[in-house]
């Protein structure tokens, strides 16, 4: 198996990026969403089912979008217009 050849849409590394870049760490990564959270309104940061959990949120949420609370609740990202 020494001259086995890899089919030409093989990419090295993991999805293309190079073995040298390295991976970014658990804290790196932990910064990096509550960044996301905090400034791109990713979230809730503690989701639930609960139908009155993190009102806060989807209040500003409705806000931002101009809908009611409730509608704002019924967007993800499978139906956002």
């Amino acid at each position: 198996m020494e001259n086995v050849k890899m089919p030409k849409l093989m990419l090295e590394g993991f999805a293309g990026i190079s073995n040298e870049v390295p991976f970014i760490t658990t804290t790196e990564n932990r910064k990096n969403t509550q960044k996301v959270i905090e400034n791109w309104m990713l979230g809730p940061e503690d989701p639930s089912i609960e139908p009155n959990a993190n009102k806060p949120f989807w209040l500003k949420i409705a806000k931002a979008w101009d809908v009611t609370e409730a509608e704002a609740r019924r967007q993800m990202c499978a139906n956002c217009k």
